[in-house]
């Protein structure tokens, strides 16, 4: 049975084994593709603009997830983390 990306969405939420950890850029990006997250629909998903990820992008800055955008930026503040679960 294949499952819409908001059924998909609902059914993750609700698992609460695994290890929490704060997602890579690579990991941010095939998290979004997976569940069709874009810049027209993240705040269905209760999403913010942008979310710190786990990739250094210099000694002073990181990358971030920007999903309003729709793309990794680097950047070196004011944004929220957003940490995941493995299952």
């Amino acid at each position: 049975m294949i499952q819409k990306q908001p059924e998909i969405y609902k059914a993750a939420k609700g698992i609460t084994s695994g290890a929490w950890s704060v997602l890579t850029r690579n990991e941010w990006a095939a998290f979004s593709a997976q569940i069709g997250i874009t810049a027209g629909n993240y705040n269905s998903y209760g999403l913010s603009a942008g979310y710190w990820s786990s990739s250094d992008y210099n000694s002073s800055y990181g990358y971030m997830a920007y999903v309003r955008g729709g793309g990794m930026i680097n950047s070196f503040r004011g944004y929220y983390v957003r940490l995941a679960r493995t299952f």
